[in-house]
């Protein structure tokens, strides 16, 4: 990694900067990090932290830049008796069932589980959620438990990815035999062409 030098950092800067005027003018379109900024100097409510962090980070030498934006349920939800004080629905994280209302369940996007919101998440939520909710009209002890798995596939480079799986605890949970925290060509492809069929012939269609 190539150790962090001022005058090319500020070098740098100015080049993007002036891209950005030059998009603005002749587009009519801010750049990324412009509209970062500028949103940064207008103070929005409850949208402050994560810009400044951004602005404070680009600075910093780094191997890869993993950015995530602001997420929240949608206002129908937040503004429910379902949801918590931070505006998710408050279901248990292993049964996944309401912490007040023993006849709801959650899942997914807007549901207040502590692990990554990915569809591959939901995909291991959903069986669960079934199996517990059909147990919960018979009146029987809830059988099944959500572990917190998640994927994440992280682009690194061009055809170059690694595909992380875990858990609550963080612990690896990989699917193929093989380290999949290494960048590979084989987990790009699987990104590109074969999650996407697996989320509209297979999920989507109650096959996989």
């Amino acid at each position: 990694m190539a150790h962090f030098t001022p005058y090319s950092a500020l070098a740098g800067g100015m080049v993007i900067g002036l891209g950005a005027v030059l998009l603005l003018i002749a587009n009519g379109k801010v750049a990324g990090v412009s509209g970062i900024v500028g949103g940064l100097l207008r103070f929005p409510p409850g949208d402050t932290p994560w810009r400044l962090a951004f602005v404070l980070g680009l600075p910093m030498p780094y191997d890869m830049l993993h950015g995530t934006p602001p997420m929240s349920a949608p206002e129908v939800v937040k503004r429910s008796p379902l949801a918590n004080d931070a505006g998710w629905v408050d279901v248990d994280k292993h049964t996944l069932r309401h912490a007040r209302y023993a006849n709801v369940f959650g899942l997914g996007d807007a549901s207040n589980l502590p692990t990554s919101k990915t569809g591959a998440a939901i995909r291991k939520q959903a069986p669960v959620v079934v199996r517990n909710l059909l147990a919960q009209m018979r009146g029987e002890a809830l059988p099944s438990r959500y572990d917190g798995y998640t994927s994440c596939p992280l682009v690194t480079g061009y055809g170059k990815l690694i595909l992380a799986e875990f858990d609550y605890d963080l612990t690896p949970r990989e699917t193929f035999p093989f380290d999949q925290s290494k960048e590979r060509l084989s987990m790009y492809l699987l990104k590109k062409h074969g999650l996407p069929a697996l989320y509209w012939q297979g999920m989507l269609k109650g096959r996989a």
